[in-house]
């Protein structure tokens, strides 16, 4: 069973139904891996497969960042501390 986990969205540009599926994903990866880099994979792997590519994506606790993103394919949040960014370029 999927532990419970703040969720945390700091900026969006994407519809509800979707960032609930990317928060989802993110959960799932959490509970399954556990370095930043197999969670980010894992995530852009089944965005990948399920929105079609090129989807992006960045897990860690300090990075910085500037995207250029197509419209309504971009998200930034926080799951406990941990802070995921998902977008889709290309």
């Amino acid at each position: 069973m999927a532990t419970e986990r703040k969720v945390q969205i700091k900026n969006a540009d994407m519809n509800d139904v979707l960032q609930v599926e990317v928060v989802e994903l993110a959960k799932t990866a959490m509970d399954r891996f556990n370095t930043e880099k197999d969670i980010a994979n894992f995530i852009k792997k089944e965005l990948d497969r399920s929105h079609t590519p090129f989807w992006h994506c960045i897990v860690g606790r300090n990075f910085g960042s500037y995207v250029t993103h197509e419209t309504k394919h971009f998200v930034y949040f926080y799951i406990d501390e941990l802070a995921v960014l998902a977008f889709k370029a290309g």
